[in-house]
């Protein structure tokens, strides 16, 4: 499975962690791509390394 950081509204490099298996899974700079196992779950942490604190404000204010 591949997740594209635009499609989470964060933009430029991001870190990935796999929460359950607490495995870092290093540097991304647009998406990461996961193994998935037949009727599995995987639960992944992604933090921004620059975040566009304009972006992010007009996000919490909206919601």
């Amino acid at each position: 499975m591949t997740v594209k950081w635009s499609d989470l509204n964060l933009e430029g490099a991001a870190t990935a962690r796999d929460l359950w298996s607490k495995t870092n899974l290093g540097s991304f700079d647009a998406s990461s791509t996961v193994s998935v196992p037949s009727h599995g779950v995987v639960m992944l942490k992604v933090v921004v390394q620059k975040l566009n604190c304009k972006k992010y404000l007009k996000l919490n204010m909206l919601g």
